[in-house]
């Protein structure tokens, strides 16, 4: 089994402008030695904070649901998705996990990352007002 790559020059440490860790390549002989990268992050990557904060299940119902004439029963029988879930997710009591994304990515022709990204947004800025409790440990 390969093990994950990190990077080691100390610019690459301060400003991760490619991965920090490359993926395990697909197995076979063409493919030795080369390594996927993942996405490009930087230590200050954010999202647009001009765009209003909104959950994953209103994105879901606003943007995917009501322009396809969709109900959650009829979603929960293209994706596999129980309907109770998807419910939930509109309800904003039940997050979008990895799985849920893959299948939301299939039915809607986006990508999982984009439900992944939009859950994970709409967590972080919910749990600012109780992290800015605390003080930051560099003063």
């Amino acid at each position: 089994m390969r093990r994950i790559r990190a990077i080691t020059d100390d610019a690459a440490k301060h400003s991760l402008t490619r991965s920090a860790v490359s993926a395990y390549p697909p197995r076979g002989r063409a493919s030795q030695g080369k390594t996927m990268e993942l996405i490009q992050l930087t230590p200050h990557s954010d999202v647009d904070p001009s765009q209003p904060l909104r959950a994953p299940g209103d994105i879901l119902l606003h943007a995917y649901l009501i322009p396809n004439a969709l109900n959650p029963a009829r979603l929960a029988r293209r994706t596999g998705i129980p309907a109770t879930h998807i419910k939930a997710f509109i309800a904003d009591t039940h997050p979008i996990t990895p799985k849920i994304a893959i299948r939301l990515a299939f039915a809607f022709n986006t990508t999982a990352f984009y439900w992944l990204a939009l859950q994970a947004r709409y967590d972080l800025e919910k749990a600012k007002p109780v992290v800015r409790a605390y003080r930051p440990l560099v003063d």
